[in-house]
């Protein structure tokens, strides 16, 4: 116990002391007990005979049995999980995931191979981590990759090996990952965790959405998945729901698509849980209402972004491998796959790039001009290298201008600073070159008002933007009607 006793008057200074430091041992997740799982479940369900009768018998061991054995042999719902690398289509991934290798896959990839291998030796985002994860550690002191880490999603590389290759190696190591994160990282009692990357509420819903699903599935008959194991993780995904419900964000905007579609998720896939209507009405209801409000007439997604109107497609499409029954896609629009090699990104550099990301990207032959290459070559010289790479073979050409590819003092207003990146003049004679080449369309990214410094990254972007709309019009591909070209060349000079 801490007491002040103040002087009168007043002294100048206070004394404070005897101050105890004491560290308290995190308890080992699940936070649920056996007995809670079984209160929470509905023992009528169909299919949990055997589960209720051992709850009634008390045989606790026999009635998680029971469960592990109700999961493994159910016949619904029919999901499209595991759907690990592949195309988020309901049409060709409905099924019933019955047996072990009841998903037929082509032959891996030696990179996901690879990738793999480097898993299983916890080299994990580029970093060794050693033999024991420590799932709070962070080692380039950035924490959006203790986000990326504790959201799981690269351990698809695991289960797209093991169901493309069955080896049960693959399988051994999800189950010691998940194990080991379930006993560290038990939800917190009474907040949203803080700043706590394990259990921050897009973290939460990430994890679900992008590996543990797919692992839940995957995993189903391996023999490392124990009957333990499947039903702690039966318990840790009603945490997951009931952290989203109560912690999930409530504005307008991508984190809530994301939280909302994994709530609903949660009350389809495990229809057993006495919550699962009330998880499937929460998220429905939060789903419809951001469709009517996040998505223009026309379809768009209203951040006007490629990447966040596929997220969302994804996301409003999915729900549970059920699919939301709302259609948003609008007029004309088509998913068409562009080749990689068309890909072209410019200015990347510094500490935060992604060793597995350049792997990747080389990879797939796609082209990547580094900060030093643009030093090397000089703006016009990159951009002629982009632009010829960019319009192979292609109709057109769409541009994303992330706003941290400038150098971080022009910048300060992004979750990325950049110490080193482009100059804003270099930039923005990039973005007049490229627009002048046409464009179908133009994201700008990456700005967070809330870090930014008298609206100095908002002007920025607005000044890119202007820059590329001017640019267009000036060319003729805006506007009412496209000059001749002896009138082009007389508006330049002008």
């Amino acid at each position: 116990m801490l007491k002040l006793t103040m002087a009168t008057p007043a002294p100048d200074w206070v004394l404070l002391g005897p101050i105890t430091l004491q560290q308290r041992q995190r308890p080992a997740g699940p936070r649920l007990t056996d007995s809670g799982l079984f209160a929470q479940l509905n023992l009528n369900y169909p299919g949990l005979e055997a589960v209720r009768a051992a709850v009634a018998d008390g045989n606790i061991e026999q009635a998680r049995t029971a469960l592990a054995t109700h999961f493994r042999t159910r016949q619904l719902p029919h999901t499209i999980y595991p759907h690990p690398g592949a195309e988020h289509a309901l049409s060709s991934h409905v099924r019933t995931r019955t047996q072990p290798q009841a998903v037929n896959r082509p032959a891996a990839e030696s990179a996901t191979i690879a990738n793999a291998e480097q898993l299983m030796q916890h080299v994990i985002l580029g970093e060794p981590l050693g033999p024991e994860i420590d799932w709070r550690a962070n080692p380039i002191g950035y924490l959006e990759w203790m986000h990326a880490f504790n959201r799981h999603y690269w351990m698809q590389h695991l289960i797209k090996a093991y169901l493309t290759t069955g080896d049960e190696r693959y399988a051994a190591e999800l189950a010691a990952l998940v194990s080991s994160w379930l006993k560290a990282t038990p939800p917190p009692v009474g907040n949203n965790g803080g700043g706590d990357p394990s259990w921050e509420t897009l973290s939460t819903a990430v994890r679900c959405y992008g590996a543990w699903f797919d692992i839940f599935y995957a995993c189903l008959h391996s023999p490392h998945f124990t009957d333990t194991l499947l039903v702690d993780m039966v318990k840790s995904f009603y945490e997951h729901a009931e952290h989203l419900m109560e912690f999930s964000v409530t504005r307008h905007n991508n984190w809530l698509v994301v939280e909302s579609q994994v709530i609903a998720s949660i009350g389809v896939l495990f229809p057993e849980y006495t919550r699962a209507a009330e998880w499937r009405r929460e998220g429905y209801a939060r789903l419809t209402a951001e469709i009517a409000t996040q998505v223009y007439p026309d379809g768009v997604q209203w951040e006007l972004s490629a990447g966040y109107h596929a997220l969302r497609v994804e996301y409003f499409e999915n729900t549970g491998g059920a699919g939301l029954v709302l259609s948003w896609a609008g007029p004309g629009i088509a998913k068409q796959v562009v080749p990689a090699s068309n890909l072209v990104q410019m200015g990347i550099g510094g500490w935060y790039g992604s060793r597995p990301g350049m792997k990747v990207a080389r990879d797939r032959q796609s082209t990547v001009i580094t900060i030093s290459d643009v030093e090397e070559l000089g703006i016009e010289k990159a951009v002629e290298v982009a632009l010829e790479c960019a319009w192979k073979d292609a109709d057109a050409v769409f541009l994303s201008f992330d706003i941290d590819s400038i150098d971080a003092g022009f910048v300060p207003g992004t979750g990325s600073p950049e110490p080193g990146g482009m100059l804003p003049r270099e930039a923005l004679k990039a973005l007049r070159m490229i627009a002048r080449e046409g464009i179908c369309g133009m994201e700008v990214v990456e700005i967070a008002p809330p870090y930014d410094v008298s609206d100095m990254t908002a002007q920025l972007g607005c000044r890119a933007i202007m820059d590329v709309l001017g640019t267009l019009v000036e060319e003729g591909y805006l506007g009412s009607r496209r000059p001749a070209e002896p009138e082009r060349e007389q508006i330049r000079l002008s």
